[in-house]
């Protein structure tokens, strides 16, 4: 009898544990593209030395693209720049540009993309000390959502 029903609880345990693993997380409260069925094309923090990084771009869908940057703590806040563009000039994209100052302080930015693909890059503008380039880095954080 104690066999059967040890079976049975991890029976229903078994069952019922897949069904609550596919409920989707909530959407973050800063997602304004979120609210009109946006999905989140990246949500994350880059880690930025001195200097220009090297620009990644993205085949993105057309849409409304919804762009969050801000500067983790860490350390003392240096000027760091955020760029984003189409990877080239589409009238039907105008204005999809962002070039921006990265802050302490959550910035959003909204665009009209036409489809296609799309690049982006971040300059931490603070120069390396006493001519070394291991200089301090910043951490920026960049959210990205595209609604329809």
């Amino acid at each position: 009898m104690r066999r059967a029903l040890l079976a049975t609880c991890l029976a229903l345990v078994l069952l019922a544990w897949p069904a609550d693993a596919q409920q989707a997380p909530a959407r973050p409260t800063h997602d304004p593209a979120a609210t009109e069925g946006g999905r989140t094309i990246m949500d994350v923090v880059f880690w930025a030395p001195p200097g220009e990084t090297d620009g990644a771009c993205l085949q993105l869908s057309p849409g409304r693209a919804a762009v969050t940057v801000r500067l983790e703590s860490a350390g003392v806040p240096r000027p760091v720049r955020y760029r984003f563009a189409p990877y080239w000039y589409r009238a039907a994209d105008s204005p999809s540009e962002i070039d921006t100052a990265v802050t302490a302080d959550p910035r959003t930015f909204e665009a009209t993309l036409a489809g296609g693909r799309y690049c982006y890059s971040i300059l931490n503008e603070d120069g390396p000390p006493d001519g070394d380039d291991t200089g301090p880095a910043q951490l920026v954080a960049v959210t990205m959502t595209l609604a329809p």
